[in-house]
């Protein structure tokens, strides 16, 4: 594609190869430089945004494509004015403000560095670099004298290579159109026979090709996906995914989402007008502040606009009533409208050698360049520091830091426990000696760790930033050194929805990003009947949903919630939630942590919903994946979750937690929880739990949950009373039951399958345990469990029994326990575990010679939703 366009410009010159990108602006397609070099397109209409790779012609009018360039412009930034074009050599004109100028050429314009299609904006001293995509990066069109250069093409699937194919159905012609400036071509997919397929163009504009890649082969076929364009009436573009299947017709996948056009009040930034009255999709109000100043009301929507994004936030104005809630949602046909707390930073200045600096003037909780996270500054870059001493409740010592920063300003967080990490502001520091805020809930302690955020003498490596709050400068680091002048970076600044404390108000269908504080939040308390559903929440500095207390009969249902500083989901003092079938992906992580630390001790879970009345909650049908504490810190019902990569960021939690008399938790699957020891004092064995009953709870019940790869506890009991372990199926954990409690009593196991594996995570030999009960005191039942090792070396533990690790005999007859219990030695050979993590019964055909934990022979295994199993294949 370089070399086409290389070609263009040879023949046309640059500014006839800009005349033909007036027709992609008239019909709504912008693009982006793709992979590979090619060229992905945009392509859209007022409702829709789709992508596209595709190669076209276009007309060739100075004057329309003037127009198309201030169009542009405009929809960046309504104050800018199209001034010209300009070359390397060109006199400097008076940098009038808000003036445009398009280079034409790389190099030195004006005094500036500037890429090709750059646009050099006057400030009224000097020029600022803008790149507008539209034009910038665009599309690779071909006038018309070159059109026969790419004459329709068929290609063999037979043969392994790439092509195009039918689109739906037994349909093997199919037709569409697309208007070259005021000419129309006809394209056809035609089939050749032999399955060759071929395009064909016809009119007298030039052709359009759809374009195609193909990353799978004819044995593997589900990788080779290819697109075609459907130009319909007006601009209302169609865009169709196939995947190739050998000898069959791919069926036509159309991924738009058509919200309707339901609504009382209608927004739309990118074609409405405040002055409009908002009534209807033809007269949108421009801004969400506009919508609710009309203080929508029980029964009424506010919908925004698919594909829009608006910089601002949304403050709720007034409450629904039960059954007639105030819908917030989207209408329109596209991706959800965008609710961003984030806004674009331009006015860069070189500062200190790839260290640049920018004007903001108002606090910052996350950067991003291009979409991405940038890095906050912190010291050490990876690890803790250690406290050395403790002077008083604001004043630390540590012999670890270099004496000569000055760390006033600077965040501090520290861990005073495995199971916390607190937040507080360096406040003055002298050598080693720093004086901070006092922090909450718990106090420093001599040799735990710390480390520190956003400070000058923090940025010593690329891909990090500061914000010094006394100047108002933001000062970045890219990672590969370059200027951000040229790229789109974004802070963000501002909270993207606010319920306050109102009442009956269902939020759905909107994508809510880069949050300076929650991603929705209800605070300092709420009304309840709140609906959160089909949202996406992302890159929020505090938490994803935080519902405040007396939220009751509230949904948070099919949301997808990723990069919370804090927790993805938070409710504290709500009752009968039912919170279902949302996925949470990187919650609380280390070295995602920004200028809003952490919310203190036990922040960082997938779903947090805590202090409730016990049992008026349903959890169930969630996905999370990576939290910095707590798949789940929960009270009620919980069932069908899947939590996986716990206990990343503090330590001693589990999957699923719960501190809730009465909590029932079954048919969940628990993988991966490794926990961390890192700053803490003396560190040994990290305490990550597959499902973790805490102090205190009563009549607690885990059934049926299938629990794998915990460095500490499958289940543990930890001084918990009349709690139950029931059909449980635990592998390959460092203790596989425990019940660890003092003075409590009436605790159970019965049916569970404990099974350690060949290999395993630590030295089972040596310290770990099937079977691991404090206090023999503390149970009341233990019968009909099932155990599986390779081991012969006294896998089960009691300190209150002698001796204290026992083979399985002695450990019945000492215990009184495991009467009907049985332990098998694993079969030597290759284990895998498989899961069914579906709500359908899903069957296994295994390939080659297999075995059960029993050493029975099996072909195949059939699994019940959200369990598991171990097999075992000869070696």
């Amino acid at each position: 594609m370089y070399g086409l366009r290389y070609l263009i410009e040879r023949v046309y010159g640059l500014k006839g190869y800009l005349m033909l990108l007036h027709f992609f602006w008239s019909i709504g397609w912008s693009g982006t430089l793709a992979a590979g070099g090619l060229y992905e397109i945009n392509l859209a209409d007022t409702t829709v945004s789709r992508e596209i790779r595709i190669i076209s012609s276009s007309t060739n009018s100075l004057a329309e494509q003037n127009a198309f360039i201030q169009s542009s412009l405009t929809a960046e930034d309504p104050s800018l004015v199209f001034a010209g074009y300009s070359a390397v050599g060109d006199a400097t004109p008076e940098p009038v403000e808000n003036n445009a100028w398009l280079a034409v050429e790389a190099g030195t314009i004006f005094g500036v560095e500037v890429e090709e299609l750059d646009f050099l904006v006057g400030n009224g001293t000097g020029f600022d670099v803008k790149s507008i995509e539209a034009v910038s990066k665009g599309v690779v069109v071909i006038p018309d004298a070159l059109s026969t250069s790419l004459s329709a093409r068929s290609h063999d699937y037979k043969s392994d290579s790439f092509g195009l194919i039918s689109t739906s159905g037994s349909v093997t012609n199919y037709s569409f159109s697309v208007i070259p400036g005021q000419q129309r071509d006809s394209i056809s997919v035609i089939d050749e026979g032999n399955e060759n397929y071929s395009v064909v163009s016809s009119g007298t504009s030039a052709l359009l090709s759809a374009a195609f890649e193909k990353s799978g082969t004819s044995t593997d076929p589900d990788r080779s996906e290819f697109t075609v364009l459907n130009q319909r009436a007006g601009n209302n573009v169609k865009v169709i995914n196939q995947t190739y299947i050998a000898s069959v017709v791919p069926e036509v996948s159309d991924s738009l989402i058509d919200f309707g056009m339901e609504g009382t009040y209608f927004v739309s930034s990118s074609e409405g007008h405040d002055s409009n009255d908002g009534l209807s999709p033809d007269r949108p109000k421009k801004t969400i502040a506009a919508a609710v100043a009309l203080m929508p009301e029980a029964g009424e929507k506010v919908s925004l606009k698919a594909g829009d994004i608006f910089e601002e936030t949304l403050n709720v104005p007034l409450s629904g009533s039960v059954g007639s809630p105030v819908v917030y949602g989207a209408y329109g046909i596209g991706e959800k409208p965008v609710i961003s707390g984030a806004s674009d930073i331009t006015g860069w200045e070189s500062y200190k050698g790839s260290i640049y600096r920018a004007k903001v003037g108002t606090d910052v909780g996350q950067v991003f360049v291009d979409s991405e996270p940038l890095e906050i500054s912190r010291y050490p870059r990876e690890g803790y520091l250690t406290i050395s001493s403790v002077q008083t409740t604001t004043e630390i010592t540590s012999n670890e830091i270099n004496t000569g920063i000055d760390y006033a300003g600077s965040k501090l967080l520290f861990k005073p426990n495995s199971w916390s990490l607190m937040t507080v502001d360096v406040l003055s520091s002298s050598g080693g000696d720093l004086t901070t805020t006092a922090p909450t809930s718990y106090a420093y302690k001599q040799n735990w760790g710390f480390f520190m955020l956003n400070n000058a003498s923090f940025m010593t490596y690329p891909g990090c930033w500061y914000y010094n709050s006394s100047d108002g400068y933001l000062y970045v680091w890219l990672s590969d050194s370059s200027s951000p002048s040229k790229r789109k970076v974004a802070v963000s600044v501002r909270n993207t929805l606010e319920l306050g404390t109102r009442k009956a108000i269902t939020i759905e269908n909107l994508n809510l990003n880069a949050s300076a504080g929650h991603g929705i939040d209800s605070s300092p308390n709420g009304g309840g009947y709140i609906t959160i559903k089909n949202c996406e929440i992302n890159y929020s500095c505090k938490g994803g949903i935080f519902l405040n207390s007396q939220n009751d009969y509230s949904e948070i249902v099919n949301n997808q919630i990723t990069n919370s500083k804090w927790d993805g989901i938070r409710t504290i003092y709500c009752d009968n939630l039912d919170i279902s079938y949302n996925r949470i992906e990187n919650s609380g992580l280390l070295y995602s942590l920004s200028t809003t630390g952490t919310r203190g001790q036990q922040s960082g879970n997938g779903i947090s919903a805590s202090y409730s009345t016990p049992g008026t909650s349903h959890i169930h049908h969630n996905y999370v994946e990576k939290a910095g504490y707590c798949g789940m810190v929960v009270n009620g019902l919980i069932e069908y979750n899947v939590t996986r990569n716990v206990c990343l960021t503090i330590d001693d939690g589990g999957g699923i937690y719960s501190q809730a008399n009465g909590s029932i938790i079954r048919y969940n699957i628990i993988e991966n929880a490794f926990g961390t020891t890192e700053g803490e004092a003396g560190a040994g064995t990290t305490l990550a739990n597959g499902i973790y009953f805490d102090d205190n709870m009563d009549r607690g019940l885990a059934e049926n949950n299938f629990i794998v790869r915990c460095v500490q506890d499958g289940i543990v009991f930890h001084n918990t009373t009349n709690c139950m372990m029931k059909n449980n199926y635990v592998v390959q954990c460092y203790h596989g039951l425990k019940c660890d409690s003092d003075g409590k009593n009436g605790n159970s196991a019965i049916g569970n399958t404990v099974v350690e594996l060949n290999t395993y995570l630590t030295d089972y030999n040596t310290y770990g345990s099937l079977v691991n009960i404090r206090n023999r005191s503390t149970v009341s039942e233990w019968d009909a469990n099932t155990y599986y090792t390779p081991y012969n070396t006294k896998p089960f533990v009691s300190a209150s029994l002698d001796p204290i690790y026992s083979e399985f005999p002695t450990w019945r007859s000492n215990s009184g326990l495991d009467a009907n219990s049985e332990i098998y030695e694993i079969s030597k050979g290759e284990e895998e575990i498989y899961y069914n993590e579906t709500p359908e019964i899903k069957t296994v055909i295994l390939t080659g010679t297999y075995y059960n934990l029993k050493g029975e022979q099996i072909s195949n295994v059939i699994l019940s939703p959200y369990t598991g199993v171990v097999v075992v294949k000869a070696k």
